[in-house]
Parts: C-alpha cells; sequence; structure tokens
C-alpha cells in the first residue's frame, strides 16, 4: 500500500494488490485525468490537507487488519497437524495415547 498526501493536489491511498492497478473508466474517472489516481480502482483519492490525518488512520487500519495475522495462520497450522493426527489415531495407526501426547504437544500444553 502507497499513500502520497493532499495539498495543492490530491492525496490518495494505493491498494497494491496482486492484479495490479485496475483501471475503470467509470465512476471516479474525470476528464483530464485518463492517467491519474481518478480512474484506478484501487485507488482511494482525496482531497483538502485537513482529510491527511483521517486518511493517515485509514491507512494504518487497513495496514493492521489485512489478510491473516500470523497467529491466526499458525493456528490453522496446528488444526491441520492434529487432524493428521485424528486421522491416524482413527486408521489405528497410532494409539489413543500417543494421540494424546502429540495433542498436548502441538497445543503447548
Amino acid at each position: 500500500m502507497t499513500s502520497k498526501k493532499a495539498g495543492v493536489t490530491a492525496g490518495q491511498i494505493n491498494f497494491i494488490t496482486a492484479a495490479g492497478n485496475q483501471t475503470t473508466g467509470g465512476l471516479g474517472a474525470l476528464p483530464g485525468f485518463a492517467h491519474g489516481a481518478y480512474n484506478k480502482a484501487n485507488n482511494v483519492v482525496f482531497r483538502g490537507g485537513s482529510n491527511n490525518k483521517d486518511m493517515e488512520k485509514l491507512k494504518t487500519f487497513v495496514e493492521n487488519n489485512m489478510g491473516p495475522k500470523e497467529s491466526q495462520a499458525q493456528a490453522t497450522d496446528t488444526a491441520d497437524e492434529i487432524a493428521k493426527f485424528k486421522k491416524l489415531l482413527d486408521d489405528g495407526t497410532i494409539t489413543q495415547e500417543e494421540f494424546d501426547a502429540k495433542k498436548k504437544q502441538l497445543l503447548g500444553l
């Protein structure tokens, strides 16, 4: 994500995605700004320096809440590992005691 504060010209927050900059000639496109921020679907354009503080708050909020947090990804990995060992238990490959021990280890208990 990149940003530019408003001053003499409009400010903008540009959300960088795997798909790159998505352009549109639709809502928000202004004549004379065909190659500017106004026709990019992943830009938030704002005017007036008084909005800079609010836009910085928005940028920080989005950055802090984008995508899975590392702890969420780790929890998913742990759940997947437990599921694998549960299948081994159900298949009779490991005993209940071995499953319980591995589950405690994975959960950090």
